[in-house]
């Protein structure tokens, strides 16, 4: 049985309209490893103003869910199936440019930091920092702030991101159209065999290509090639 107040405002009924009155936050997760993923909604819904949308475990259907819900924030990692994190965002800015970016990851190295701001996201943290940082990096994108992982918060990448993307078009800059349409591809995590079949070449052709290519943009391995094409915007 309620008591009745004599200015006929109950609390119970009060409190629930508070709880109605507090704007959710929407948010989408995109994380391959089911585990990190439930651990990434929990932290994220022990915040009352946090409302987890949708969740996705590759960086294909985590586009779809963007562009369909028109969350407010997107928390993604790097290496998805199917579409890699940095593809998703570059995608999402012209897709759903109202939504912004948390880039939540594995990689501590200032390449995927770069590579994650020229594609428009405003906070990257690693994963072991989550408990800590991922709450307050949220609340920093929402208010469209850089949010870092500490350790680079101090780093020269924030003042020179000009100089940055210069140098990534520079060392990419001698590449011939085939290479340019191969690394691209690389880029936005096709398959070998299906860049292959996309552009007429043989396996070992691919193969004297990369080769190429990593000689010219004066890089040791594949993975760096394709991270200093990530860091550079077209």
């Amino acid at each position: 049985m309620r008591i009745a107040f004599s200015n006929g405002a109950d609390p119970v009924i009060l409190r629930a309209r508070r709880k109605q009155l507090v704007k959710k936050i929407s948010i989408v997760i995109a994380e391959d490893n089911p585990v990190v993923r439930q651990g990434i909604r929990g932290l994220l819904e022990s915040q009352a103003d946090f409302r987890v949308i949708g969740e996705s475990d590759n960086g294909f259907e985590a586009l779809h869910l963007v562009e369909e819900l028109v969350p407010n924030i997107l928390v993604t990692d790097i290496e998805m199936p199917g579409m890699s994190g940095i593809e998703v965002l570059r995608f999402m800015q012209r897709l759903q440019p109202r939504s912004r970016a948390v880039v939540l990851s594995m990689h501590d190295n200032e390449a995927y930091v770069l590579g994650a701001q020229r594609n428009g996201a405003l906070a990257y943290l690693t994963k072991s920092s989550a408990s800590q940082h991922l709450i307050p990096a949220v609340r920093s994108a929402i208010e469209g702030k850089v949010y870092l992982y500490p350790q680079f918060a101090d780093a020269s990448i924030l003042g020179t991101p000009a100089k940055s993307k210069t140098s990534s078009r520079e060392s990419l800059g001698q590449f011939d159209e085939r290479e340019e349409k191969v690394l691209w591809m690389m880029r936005d995590g096709f398959p070998s065999d299906l860049i292959c079949a996309r552009r007429g070449l043989k396996p070992d052709e691919m193969q004297t290509l990369v080769t190429a290519m990593i000689a010219k943009a004066g890089v040791g391995t594949e993975d760096q090639l394709v991270r200093l094409a990530q860091m550079t915007v077209v």
